[in-house]
């Protein structure tokens, strides 16, 4: 998943986020952002010499990266614990056909 930040500038008045992937993506708008979170990645931005935007983009796709994993996790967990079912080529096979 790809995700798009616009409109990061006054973060204290919102921030829209459109997250999808190709020219598909869902607008999401936020009213306010938090003082002290709008502190802190205008001092990311300033320190890395990036836009803000950015940086509130690279950070969600790293926390979404990092949901991916622990989802993964808790799947494996639950397949070595046999509470979750698995699937052979040839049991989709009857079911897709």
């Amino acid at each position: 998943m790809r995700i798009s930040v616009f409109e990061a500038s006054n973060l204290g008045k919102g921030l829209t986020l459109f997250i999808g992937t190709g020219p598909i993506a869902t607008r999401y708008r936020f009213s306010k952002v938090p003082k002290t979170l709008e502190e802190e990645i205008t001092l990311i931005a300033k320190e890395l010499n990036d836009k803000k935007s950015l940086i509130i983009a690279r950070a969600l796709n790293l926390y979404f990266n990092e949901l991916d994993t622990l989802i993964a996790d808790n799947r494996y967990k639950k397949y070595k614990e046999g509470k979750s079912k698995t699937y052979t080529f040839a049991d989709l096979d009857k079911v897709i056909g």
